[in-house]
């Protein structure tokens, strides 16, 4: 038996709830290895690293706001890609 397209679009909204969950714990236990001032923690089945180190990243938006790029500049440095968003809410009942 197949699921009608409701069924899978429901499936995949409790899937990203359940995610968000995971992603929610995920980021309290990093904090809590963060804040045991350990680099390196083993546990019985895994390993976990913490690394601290500085990134660096350029401000493009800036540069332009600054420097003022041409059309064509903008036009010519800009990459072009097709992209498929796939976005869910949860529905209100």
């Amino acid at each position: 038996m197949t699921k009608s397209i409701r069924e899978t679009a429901d499936d995949l909204g409790h899937l990203k709830a359940v995610i968000a969950g995971m992603r929610k714990r995920q980021k309290t236990l990093e904090a809590i290895l963060i804040d045991s001032g350990e680099s390196i923690v083993e546990g019985d089945l895994f390993r976990v690293s913490v690394a601290n180190f500085t990134r660096k990243c350029t401000d493009y938006k800036s540069i332009c706001a600054k420097l003022k790029p041409s059309a064509y500049m903008l036009k010519t440095y800009t990459k072009i890609s097709d992209v498929t968003c796939v976005k869910v809410k949860a529905r209100k009942i």
